[in-house]
């Protein structure tokens, strides 16, 4: 089980590279339906949330990847090392929900918040796997 960080006044996890997190470990990402246009996986699909750290949310592998992406808001997943994001400067964190025990980030932070770059985004496409392939969708 990997130790859980600070969290800020608000509650929302500090981002944080954790130490826990090989790069050898799967970062699962849910796909939404909106993230497809052309039958592609948009490089959308690995931008910066709303949310205040403008975290890109993922699934720790290392910790559970039962989860379902054909249902709710997704409609397949892809995955990705670790090593990947870190390779473009990006922090990846353990940043556990009360529903999703295995819930991670990836943030691109240096003691300011920024959103991920188009770059990055793309980077991470190229260099994921399907984990639950979209049927007639390319991922490249």
């Amino acid at each position: 089980m990997l130790n859980k960080k600070p969290r800020d006044n608000n509650g929302i996890t500090i981002p944080h590279d954790h130490e826990g997190i090989a790069n050898d470990n799967s970062l699962i990402r849910g796909i939404a339906r909106a993230h497809i246009v052309n039958a592609r996986v948009s490089s959308a699909a690995f931008k910066s949330s709303s949310d205040p750290y403008k975290g890109m949310s993922v699934d720790l592998r290392q910790i559970s990847d039962a989860r379902n992406y054909n249902t709710g808001n997704y409609v397949g997943a892809v995955k990705l090392f670790a090593a990947i994001p870190r390779e473009r400067e990006l922090l990846v964190g353990y940043d556990p929900l009360p529903q999703n025990d295995a819930h991670g980030q990836i943030w691109r932070y240096d003691g300011t918040v920024k959103n991920i770059s188009g770059g990055q985004a793309k980077f991470m496409k190229r260099n994921s796997k399907w984990h639950v392939e979209i049927k007639d969708v390319a991922l490249s």
